[in-house]
């Protein structure tokens, strides 16, 4: 109940950190809902799916919001694309920047997690 509760919040906070061009915003989510689990004692998994779906949601709202607005957010990536030296096409920079966000957030996880392991009693 609690990981449902911090993704559904870790996904707002991105989404809005992400509209004021705050691009590390999954990173600091991640290490947010690291740190949550590492003081609840939940398992690292559940920790690293939450942020999962938390940085993926949180930055694909905007994206998906401004398309529906009218932003031309896929020729744009296109663009981005062409110059990079990649095929024209939108969606390859769009999911780029998925699994970018995604990655962010595992990071923040792996980071708070191995953090808080420090910090834990051993069990002897």
């Amino acid at each position: 109940m609690i990981a449902a509760a911090a993704t559904l919040a870790g996904a707002a906070v991105v989404a809005l950190a992400t509209l004021v061009q705050l691009w590390f915003a999954p990173f600091v989510a991640g290490l947010a809902l690291g740190g949550l689990a590492a003081m609840r004692g939940l398992p690292a998994r559940t920790a690293a799916l939450s942020a999962a779906a938390a940085t993926l949601a949180g930055w694909a709202a905007p994206l998906i919001a401004r398309s529906i607005g009218g932003e031309p957010v896929v020729a744009a990536a296109g663009v981005t694309a062409a110059l990079a030296g990649l095929p024209p096409h939108g969606w390859i920079i769009v999911v780029v920047t998925l699994v970018v966000a995604v990655g962010q957030g595992l990071l923040g996880v792996w980071l708070s997690c191995s953090i808080g392991a420090l910090f834990r009693p051993s069990a002897r």
